[in-house]
Formats: structure tokens, sequence, C-alpha cells
């Protein structure tokens, strides 16, 4: 056995699992109980973090046995874990596929500083654009099953037949949103016609990076009779008028697969951050 084994220290505090190992002198690992899916779906939900230094480790059998240590405590409780894998660790892939863990997930960020005086502003002349009310709430739940729930082409996690039954996913995407609508930190803009909301857009304000607010955008769809008129960009901009600072960040998240979205990006000159690929095990114990 690797001397590293041998000092392994795996420790429960309340539902966080740790292993640390004294040789390198910090946590290697940890999973941490998610709240609000266990609670939302009725079934334990946990997160396992691997610390980046070992995405490059030069001993994959200590990480290996680290792993076997907190997934032996964490199946007497856990029904679900997932696992987000920078780009970086991808030789850990095959390590936490052979305990169980399955690719579910996928997304590439892109972080990038903004400044008003240099953005172009498409509001003026995208249709009738306002701040989302309790009032647009329904047709909003209508634009995202038809863009997301309901449509074969986007693909996610919580779409996924191997752990999500459509009520749940339908479910999810409903309260996703009605967050939203509640959170004082999201900003959410709507495009209507004629009085009928026919696009949203969503930024939620996050910390800071280095010293600049960061906006994440959360969601953006349109009705399928008004996509290619641009309704995106114009309700993008009606939120970065209504930004108070004249210099932040904006955070872009989507998926690897959307390649349109991608490309655009890359062409409006968004900095690259990072890629991340999300995993999921179900616990293998038949009584749970």
């Amino acid at each position: 056995m690797n001397k590293a084994e041998d000092s392994f220290t795996t420790r429960a505090e309340g539902t966080s699992i740790t292993v640390s190992c004294s040789q390198y002198g910090k946590t290697m690992l940890s999973i941490k109980r998610r709240e609000w899916e266990t609670k939302f779906f009725n079934r334990v939900f946990g997160s396992l973090t691997i610390h980046p230094r070992f995405y490059t480790h030069e001993q994959p059998e200590v990480l290996r046995s680290a792993i076997e240590s907190v997934l032996s405590k964490a199946d007497a409780d856990y029904d679900l874990i997932e696992s987000h894998c920078h780009i970086s660790g991808t030789r850990i892939i095959s390590i936490i596929e052979d305990k169980g863990f399955r690719l579910v997930d996928s997304r590439i960020t892109f972080l990038s500083f903004m400044e008003k005086r240099h953005l172009k502003d498409y509001s003026s002349y995208s249709g009738n654009i306002f701040f989302a009310t309790q009032d647009d709430l329904s047709d909003v739940l209508h634009l995202t099953h038809e863009s997301l729930t309901n449509n074969p082409s986007f693909f996610s996690r919580f779409k996924d037949p191997a752990y999500f039954l459509p009520e749940e996913t339908k479910r999810y995407y409903s309260a996703w949103i009605e967050n939203h609508f509640d959170d004082p930190n999201s900003l959410f803009a709507v495009s209507k016609d004629n009085g009928k909301t026919i696009g949203f857009f969503i930024y939620k304000r996050e910390g800071l990076y280095e010293g600049a607010q960061v906006y994440k955008g959360i969601l953006s769809a349109v009705a399928p009779d008004y996509r290619g008129q641009r309704l995106h960009f114009g309700m993008q901009s009606f939120l970065h008028n209504h930004f108070p600072e004249e210099q932040f960040y904006v955070d872009n998240t989507t998926q690897l697969a959307n390649l349109p979205t991608i490309r655009s990006h890359i062409r409006s000159g968004k900095h690259l951050d990072r890629i991340e690929l999300t995993f999921y095990r179900r616990n293998p114990l038949p009584h749970l």
C-alpha cells in the first residue's frame, strides 16, 4: 500500500465528508450535501469536490484510494452525487468513472470585462422591453418549457431520464424561473408584442472580480415566431443600460454543444475563462 494511503483521514461532520492526507497537508476531496436539490427532489444530493492539486498528481492511485474512502461513507446517506471536473483535470475522468460517475453535462464560461460606453445599444429597435413582473410569469414559464423542457435539441442533466422523471424536469425549470422572479439580485427583462410576452433575458448580480461587479447571464428565450430578430440582444442591452456600474464583468456560460452561441461569443471578442464537465453517480446500494 502507498504510504499516502496509510495517512488518509476520512472525517464526517454533519452532512459533510472530507478526506485529508498528512503527506500533502490539506484536504484532498470532500462531499457536501446540496440542500436545495435534496429538499426539492426529496432525495439526498451531494457534491464531490476534488482539490485541483490532484488533477495532475503523479500518483493517480492516491486519488483513487481517497475517492474510495469518501464514497464508502457517502453511500450510507447520499442518493446522487455530482462532480464538476475542470478541463485541466481530464486525467481523473477514468478514475471517477471507475467509481460509478457518468458524464451528464458540460459548460463553457466566458468572463469578459465591459464598459458601457463601448457597448452597442440594441434596445431601441428590438421591440417593447420591460422589467418582468409577476403578471409575466405565466408567459415566461410557457416560453421556458417550450424552449427548454420540451425541446429535444436542448440537453441538460436535469432532463436526463436516467436520473429525473419528466414531471421532475418540468417542476425544476418552473422553480428555476420562479426563484429568479423573487431574487433581488436577479435582473429580469421581457420583450412584448401587443401585450404578449415573446422573450425574456435574465442576469444575476454575482460577486466582484478584480474589483468590478460580475453579472452572470442566466437564461434567454425567444418565442419561435420571433427568433432571428436579435431580440435577445435588445433585452441584453436594456439590462446593461440599467446596470448602475459603468464598468463590469459579464459571465456567459453555456453548454459545449451550443456551438452557435459559442461562435457568437468568440466573434464578439469575449474572453474564455474555463470549461467544465459534470458527472453524476447514483448510489449503488440496492436499498436506496
